[in-house]
């Protein structure tokens, strides 16, 4: 995933199927955009996106620490 803005990781998925809403999202938020973009995001911001999921148990300043500083590799393990 590659950092864009200051505010989000992104990274493509492969297209997928969305439902968009415009959502204002919290640190930890994860979305798709676009039908092929995977977004985790380490700061707030507001779009129309597919809500993926959630990351818990971080604050702001942690979710930074992890994603806000340089691109990082993402790895999705599903059961």
């Amino acid at each position: 995933m590659r950092k864009y803005g200051t505010f989000e990781q992104v990274g493509t998925i492969g297209n997928l199927p969305a439902d968009d809403h415009y959502i204002s999202t919290l640190p930890g938020d994860i979305v798709l955009y676009n039908h092929n973009q995977i977004v985790i995001f380490y700061d707030e911001n507001a779009y129309h996106y597919t809500r993926l999921g959630r990351i818990i148990g971080k604050s702001k300043e942690e979710f930074y620490q992890l994603l806000g500083k340089e691109d990082i590799l993402l790895t999705i393990y599903i059961n």
